[in-house]
């Protein structure tokens, strides 16, 4: 008989039959000015290619500030025929303004899942969580394109002469139209990181292009590919180690303009505990948009957002202090001026909520490795991005999960870990988290029998709770 997890975890389980060690894959974009509008009406929407790789039941169900609306079809969508190949659609389940789609989806089909909105002219972010056997891929794509004529393009490596060809005609592995070129098999991590280059954003002293320059992390060591997709013309550059401006050709690793189309593919060999930089930007001048990065590789791979033209941050701040349990004690901390909001995108009217606690000998141990950790409850209750940034003597690792977390299985239901952030060894967490729905922190250590306090800090549109 399955055990289904708590409500918290899993809202939809009793309409979906989901166990407790169902997948999850998150999407996350933004419907803008530069969006697709269909053609009889004044609303924007995002096309989105869904490929699953294991037959079953999946739900997709949207998380916003805005009422969404959400349409999925077998196959292609086409605008001027929305009834075409549809399959299910949604707009409000239960009582809230997001949609929930359940399908029963096959491995190696194509799907399209089309996220719109109930009012019309109507725009602002959204995430789509999906709930299944196995992870979604997730491809944003132009219905508007009705033909795409990708050439191929052929560079030399140390190996010899590879031909680098994409093409929306796949042969046997559609989920994987770039595994020929990496050596990546069916299982490879997908890792999305999506942010836009605006009026804000740093520009070239010497160009009038503006770019975003992006920490890379990965875990494993191995090979990875990076690519980018946009109604922008995209240019991506990798460097190892930091970045500079005025030196664009310091520390370059690889580069690439148009891969078979107006984006960027790149692809290297990364190896653990390495920092490198990705740097985004243009081909034309004075060209700003929406953009996504989705790195494929042997794990998740870590995006820390960076101001690479900042080199001193102030905060100032008051603190109130509120008594919790005898184990910790919550500061709520509003600030006018945070050191990191240019980082994650934070307003000035952000809210900054801190925890302190301690590995010691009592902690649990993982059975694995055989570090100390400590596992804490995490509650927000305002949708949004939040930050959860360590502060210890003890070189810190942080990870987090939706659900339950399963020390003999680290990897299952996580959402994003982080060791080192830029310039320390402490982490720094950033994701999207929804209300109500119960998270799982969990601090432990780089190196094994490592004990000492250490704190959080979090920063985003609320207060978070910590229940240790």
């Amino acid at each position: 008989m399955t055990q289904f997890p708590d409500m918290t975890q899993y809202p939809d389980w009793e309409i979906t039959g989901f166990p407790e060690n169902s997948v999850i894959s998150n999407y996350s974009s933004a419907l803008t000015l530069s969006s697709e509008r269909y053609p009889n009406q004044n609303k924007y929407y995002e096309a989105i290619e869904i490929i699953v790789n294991t037959t079953g039941t999946y739900s997709f169900r949207s998380s916003s500030q805005i009422d969404t609306m959400g349409y999925l079809y077998a196959g292609e969508f086409n605008p001027s025929n929305q009834n075409l190949n549809l399959l299910t659609q949604n707009d409000d389940y239960s009582t809230s303004n997001q949609f929930r789609l359940i399908a029963y989806l096959e491995a190696g089909v194509t799907y399209t899942l089309v996220v719109t909105t109930f009012g019309s002219d109507v725009r602002g972010a959204f995430t789509v969580i999906a709930l299944g056997p196995s992870y979604v891929d997730f491809f944003p794509i132009n219905v508007t394109d009705t033909t795409m004529i990708m050439p191929s393009v052929t560079e030399t490596t140390s190996e010899g002469s590879v031909e680098f060809e994409q093409s929306t005609d796949y042969p046997e592995n559609t989920q994987y139209p770039d595994w020929e070129i990496t050596g990546f098999p069916e299982n490879s991590i997908l890792s999305y990181y999506s942010s836009a280059l605006t009026l804000s954003s740093e520009r070239y002293s010497n160009q009038n292009k503006y770019y975003e320059a992006i920490e890379v992390i990965v875990y494993i060591t191995g090979s990875y590919s990076v690519t980018s997709t946009s109604n922008m013309d995209t240019f991506g550059y990798l460097y190892t180690g930091q970045f500079n401006p005025s030196n664009q050709n310091l520390n370059m690793l690889t580069y690439n303009d148009d891969s078979g189309s107006n984006q960027f593919r790149l692809i290297a060999d990364l190896e653990a505990g390495v920092t490198y930089t990705l740097v985004v930007t243009t081909f034309g001048s004075d060209v700003r948009g929406a953009f996504t990065v989705i790195a494929r590789g042997p794990t998740y791979v870590n995006f820390l957002p960076r101001n690479v033209a900042d080199t001193t941050m102030i905060m100032s701040s008051e603190t109130t202090t509120i008594a919790t349990s005898t184990e910790a004690i919550v500061e709520f901390e509003q600030s006018t001026e945070y050191p990191n909001w240019e980082i994650t995108g934070f307003p000035e009217g952000s809210i900054s909520t801190s925890y302190s606690g301690a590995l010691t000998l009592n902690s649990e141990r993982n059975p694995n490795s055989g570090k100390y950790y400590k596992e804490i409850s995490v509650i927000v209750y305002t949708t949004g991005v939040y930050s959860f940034t360590s502060s210890s003597s003890m070189d810190t690792f942080g990870y987090l999960f939706t659900g339950i977390f399963y020390p003999s299985d680290p990897s299952l239901n996580l959402i994003t870990s982080n060791d080192d952030y830029p310039g320390s060894d402490q982490f720094r967490l950033i994701a999207y988290l929804e209300a109500g729905v119960s998270y799982k922190l969990v601090v432990t250590t780089f190196p094994i029998d490592t004990t000492g306090p250490f704190s959080i800090t979090t920063l985003g549109p609320d207060r978070v709770s910590f229940l240790p």
